[in-house]
């Protein structure tokens, strides 16, 4: 599925009001213009909503010339509206290019972009032009008066919010301050700031967590606490059962998935197929991510490696915060949490789980440390890969859904996380 089938899709679904929503608007990583400039994406995308275009642009044909005559209408409409125009025909541009309505040979800026609105635009538009300019008068002033009751109600929650907050502050200092004797007695370890937790370097995990830099590239460890958990599916495929229980120690797991910057620098190269700093490494084997654990070993003079099956689902059920609950790392709807069917993202774009680990379902299917053991003669040899990907439909995004593949696969969907060990584990 392409960014505008997913378009396409939400909007029959949900409606057009999807489209503005938080948790579709992450689809527009590669479209948006100004994240947090009145010009954004997500700005024109409302604008196209709230004046019936996103229907018009879904129901674009690639036959004939009609749609030539709808993009100039948008384009001129939109920009009359204060946006600007090549902002605005940028992403008109990559919609209809998605759409399979556009060519890529097509010179898109001799057509729409470059200079004001042609004469035919404005003939075009004209006629709707001047059916909305009653309407626009009429609701001016009601909206006048509109915006200055909005105005006074947000001082008045901001007041309130203001007033909760130093409550909130005065009853936090009240409690370190009365707690502080306790604290030092559960942590038995130095104290930096208002509290660092436990060092890993007295083997025993670090409450906070671990950030790294190598070579100018920081990412992040997040602490998670061992406990016992029950651990598969009795309603997925039979790989996935019985349930059973399985024990894990304290350990650290990447706050995301290894990211193509920490790749490169360690490696001096990257695979992956869609690239971008902050998209995760993929295309890379199992024998790739041990190449890279020892020379970052090397580096950090740490003990990075990849999670078990075990700690891996561990973690992504929320580990020792889970709630029990979630069918996906960290909601019960895979849209809030995974990417999928569409293409590898930036990490740390969707909602995080329990822990404040994200993309723990879907993005890249994540190479685990041990061996896959199954019934079926094809798996045999083959390594365990966790989370689902942006190939795959929701299902496979489940946090107790296992595949496997040979580990000099460098399939465009293979992926990693590293794992840092505090309490010794076994390894099969």
């Amino acid at each position: 599925m392409n960014f505008v089938e997913g378009v396409k899709n939400i909007v029959d679904e949900f409606g057009a009001k999807k489209i503005a929503e938080s948790s579709f608007i992450g689809l527009l990583d590669d479209y948006r213009a100004f994240d947090n400039e009145p010009q954004s994406s997500k700005n024109i995308l409302k604008f196209w909503e709230s004046h019936g275009m996103l229907e018009r642009i879904s129901n674009m044909s690639a036959k004939g010339s009609q749609w030539k005559n709808e993009v100039s209408d948008i384009i001129y409409q939109t920009e009359n509206y204060g946006f600007d125009r090549n902002v605005v025909s940028n992403l008109l541009h990559e919609l209809l290019l998605g759409m399979g309505i556009v060519r890529p040979t097509l010179d898109w800026n001799k057509e729409f972009q470059s200079g004001p609105a042609s004469e035919s635009e404005r003939k075009t538009s004209g006629k709707k032009q001047a059916q909305t300019k009653s309407t626009q008068k009429s609701q001016t002033k009601s909206q006048g008066k509109s915006r200055t009751k909005k105005k006074a109600n947000r001082k008045e929650i901001w007041e309130i919010m203001q007033f909760f907050a130093w409550g909130l502050l005065i009853l936090s200092v009240y409690l370190i301050i009365g707690s502080w004797d306790t604290l030092k007695n559960i942590t038995k370890s130095s104290i930096g700031g208002w509290f660092s937790g436990r060092s890993h370097e007295e083997g025993v995990l670090n409450v906070s967590g671990e950030s790294f830099t190598v070579n100018g590239i920081t990412f992040k460890m997040v602490a998670v606490e061992g406990g016992t958990f029950e651990m598969g599916s009795e309603t997925g495929d039979e790989d996935e059962h019985p349930v059973h229980s399985e024990t894990v120690g304290d350990f650290m797991i990447g706050e995301t998935e290894v990211t193509q910057a920490l790749w490169e620098t360690i490696m001096e190269n990257n695979p992956s197929k869609y690239k971008g700093e902050e998209r995760p490494v993929h295309k890379v084997s199992w024998y790739d991510c041990q190449t890279f654990i020892k020379r970052l070993n090397k580096l950090t003079g740490k003990k990075f490696r990849l999670p078990t099956e075990a700690e891996w689902e561990y973690a992504a059920r929320g580990g020792h915060k889970s709630k029990g609950i979630y069918k996906y790392a960290g909601s019960q709807k895979a849209m809030e949490v995974a990417w999928f069917g569409i293409r590898p993202h930036e990490v740390k774009k969707k909602r995080p789980n329990e822990l404040g680990v994200y993309d723990m379902s879907g993005n890249v299917e994540e190479w685990c440390e041990d061996s896959f053991d199954s019934r079926h003669s094809w798996q045999k040899g083959g390594k365990a890969l966790r989370g689902g990907s942006y190939t795959r439909s929701e299902i496979c995004c489940t946090v107790f859904h296992r595949d496997s593949g040979q580990p000099d696969s460098e399939h465009k969907t293979h992926g990693f996380r590293l794992l840092l060990e505090v309490s010794p584990v076994a390894v099969p």
